[in-house]
């Protein structure tokens, strides 16, 4: 848990701006920013700064954000699986892709290559085919469709810190008949052993008149 007595430091934190593209009658851009902590392998942290004060905490298939001048909380849990048309970025970074097919019964059934790319297609239980891509060891591409919709999910510019690898940017294209919806996450000034932010510690749900409203996705 991230409540008291952990480690202060984060094992990476930096910059991060999202850009979200909506086309369906017409065009519109959103363009978040602000920090992010990786606290623990399965917690991650962003606190955005523009366009409003908020602060957002991930662990496993829970997702808490909090709006601390308002006083409101709410609190996400998903149901984690095959990667769909309600992905956010957000909610895959440090996420191990691959494992999160197996574990929702999926096994390689082909793969072939492409130059340096090894290319995975995937059976079982799920929704539509799904795709994944590897260069050396880093997943770069994890495609999947079903019916009306499809997904591509990209990694680029692995950076290694902390004996571990990391995209610092990764998109995702998300189709639907009449309508797409393009999300990209760049990460930048990465860097190891800062300190997290003491609000990180607090119990959000304990806050004197917070207003809590929890949803399952």
């Amino acid at each position: 848990m991230l409540y008291g007595g952990n480690t202060p430091e984060a094992m990476i934190a930096g910059d991060f701006v999202i850009s979200t593209l909506i086309i369906e009658k017409k065009k519109s851009l959103d363009v978040v920013q602000g920090k992010f902590y990786l606290a623990e392998p399965h917690c991650l942290l962003f606190e955005t700064s523009s366009p409003v004060h908020q602060l957002m905490k991930i662990r496993y298939d829970t997702t808490e954000i909090y709006y601390p001048e308002e006083a409101k909380l709410f609190r996400i849990v998903y149901k984690k699986g095959v990667p769909d048309e309600n992905l956010s970025l957000t909610d895959i970074f440090n996420t191990d892709i691959e494992k999160a097919l197996h574990d929702a019964g999926l096994r390689v059934d082909k793969f072939f290559n492409k130059g340096d790319t090894v290319f995975m297609n995937w059976s079982g239980r799920s929704p539509g085919s799904v795709t994944t891509a590897r260069v050396n060891d880093n997943l770069v591409l994890c495609r999947t469709k079903g019916k009306n919709w499809s997904l591509d999910l990209e990694m680029r510019n692995y950076r290694n810190l902390n004996g571990k690898s990391y995209p610092e940017h990764m998109r995702s294209i998300v189709k639907t008949k009449g309508f797409e919806k393009i999300e990209e996450l760049r990460l930048g000034d990465v860097k190891t052993g800062i300190t997290l932010p003491d609000v990180f510690f607090e119990n959000w749900c304990t806050i004197p008149g917070i207003v809590l409203k929890a949803v399952d996705w």
